[in-house]
């Protein structure tokens, strides 16, 4: 007989229901969520039936493995937040190249992350380009135009529908490549 309560009587039935539910929903076999979660798939199946309690290693690549969190998966996670950010209250600027910059969500907090549009138009100056601000973690897509990216090492030309991901690196330096305006949504995490 299989005990399926962990320490302090945590249910792993549960536990393995909604690692199970999450791998079914997201269409992967167990050898699939093996692989994603760098486990064994002996471990997934484990897990899945309240037999194993998991590790945090383990928990965190089951976590990363579905795309959700651990608290997810614990059954802790709390109710979610809705917040509407109306175009009236969105803040807006204009550099003096032209570049503009519209502020797309409220301003988060623990973790802080901001979400905006640049557009950098056709008779901007764009040799400097516009420097973006450091980030923990940074995307960029490129909406309409070109635009070109540089890195304390790299440049990087970008298309329409092409998108960028960074980390720790500073500074970024974003313009256009091309002679039409360029658009970009930028998400930014910032530095804890």
């Amino acid at each position: 007989m299989v005990d399926n309560e962990g320490p302090d009587g945590f249910d792993l039935l549960a536990l393995g229901a909604r690692v199970r539910a999450g791998r079914l929903a997201a269409g992967l076999s167990a050898g699939d969520l093996a692989k994603r979660s760098g486990i064994s798939r002996s471990m997934v199946a484990a897990i899945e039936h309240g037999a194993k309690a998991p590790t945090v290693n383990t928990l965190h690549g089951l976590a990363i493995g579905l795309n959700t969190t651990m608290a997810r998966l614990l059954g802790e996670d709390t109710p979610g937040e809705v917040a509407i950010f109306r175009r009236d209250d969105q803040q807006s600027w204009t550099s003096e190249d032209g570049t503009r910059t519209d502020e797309l969500g409220p301003d988060w907090t623990s973790p802080a992350i901001s979400v905006r549009r640049v557009t950098i138009p056709a008779d901007s100056d764009t040799a400097m380009g516009t420097l973006l601000p450091p980030a923990a973690r940074l995307w960029l897509t490129v909406v309409s135009g070109t635009a070109r990216i540089v890195t304390d090492a790299e440049t990087h030309d970008l298309l329409a529908g092409d998108s960028l991901a960074c980390w720790g690196v500073d500074p970024v330096r974003l313009s256009r490549s091309g002679p039409e305006p360029c658009v970009c949504h930028v998400v930014r995490l910032e530095p804890a």
